[in-house]
């Protein structure tokens, strides 16, 4: 079944839950542009004069999905682009959006954050201007490592947004 919602901020306009943006004002859907940097798709919408452009996989989140973690992006689950679907979208952490990317071509170990690096695989993350290596004997123990570490990487920012926000301050990268 598809739904639509009115979109917030733009009362000429809804949005169904398989991204198509209608104009009620013209009575059409809206067609879609790529952006030629990125590959999402946008649309332009335009409230008393004033005309943004806005990626439809943030529109179909934004009016169908609640946020209650309130994660900043918007993941394509099943990686494609143009997949705009309700069923294929998800809130998401940058940490959580890039575990999502697709393998590197060069990758080696099948991994990702792992490589072979003479007799030792190499678990290599970039975080805080910083990076973090560590070497195993196997594969496994990488992947193991890899994980844990990953979720404790994701646990600890979970914990300084909660203390950030007790704080009163009302951003945080």
């Amino acid at each position: 079944m598809i739904y639509t919602k009115t979109i917030e901020g733009f009362q000429n306009y809804t949005i169904d839950t398989i991204g198509r943006v209608y104009s009620k004002k013209r009575k059409i859907y809206l067609k879609q542009m790529i952006c030629g940097k990125t590959g999402y798709y946008r649309v332009s919408l335009s409230n008393k004069g004033k005309c943004k452009t806005i990626k439809i996989h943030r529109l179909v989140c934004e009016a169908f999905l609640p946020n209650f973690y309130n994660k900043p992006m918007v993941d394509h689950k099943n990686k494609l682009k143009s997949d705009n679907r309700l069923i294929n979208l998800h809130w998401a952490t940058a940490h959580e959006n890039q575990q999502n990317l697709n393998m590197r071509k060069h990758n080696t170990s099948g991994h990702t954050n792992i490589r072979k690096n003479g007799n030792l695989w190499q678990f290599t993350k970039r975080f805080d201007g910083k990076v973090h290596i560590e070497s195993f004997k196997t594969l496994e123990e990488a992947v193991n490592y890899r994980d844990k570490f990953l979720l404790n990487l994701d646990k600890n920012t979970h914990i300084i947004k909660r203390i950030v926000a007790k704080s009163g301050h009302k951003h945080i990268e």
